[in-house]
């Protein structure tokens, strides 16, 4: 099965497992370490796995064009709003990473908004206070 063959059920249990944070509509489900929602499903006896935001996508407008990348004008990673996504080829998706996309992304890959809860350090990307604390609790608790 492609990824872009998404069940009717699988497409209905994403967009119905969210929160709203501002203008973002956030997927509910698991975040792969790259920080992006993900939904798996069995499809003749075969796991699938693929990123919530591409669901959306596909729901709305069909098939990704080969070649193309679903992208976050948000940079919230776990978004499915429709409103905040947006085809790019690669070159196009690569061209807006490093310092300058960071400086523009509101939510860091967890999910934790940078309003106060984030700064920016000497290299210009965005580190994120809430996770470096959670870090750093865990840390703490796991030394005792």
């Amino acid at each position: 099965m492609a990824t872009q063959d998404i069940p009717e059920r699988v497409t209905e249990r994403v967009l119905s497992r969210v929160d709203r944070e501002g203008t973002c509509i956030v997927s509910t489900y698991s975040r792969g370490s790259h920080g992006y929602a993900q939904v798996g499903w069995q499809d003749r006896g075969e796991r699938v796995v693929t990123l919530c935001h591409r669901v959306a996508w596909i729901a709305a407008h069909g098939r990704i064009p080969d070649g193309m990348h679903v992208d976050h004008i948000c940079r919230n990673r776990p978004c499915i709003n429709i409103d905040h996504l947006q085809l790019l080829t690669h070159a196009e998706n690569s061209a807006q990473g490093g310092p300058t996309r960071s400086a523009k992304q509101t939510h860091c890959k967890r999910g934790h908004a940078f309003d106060e809860h984030g700064v920016v350090d000497n290299r210009g990307s965005r580190k994120c206070l809430t996770c470096q604390r959670l870090r750093y609790h865990a840390s703490k608790d796991g030394a005792r």
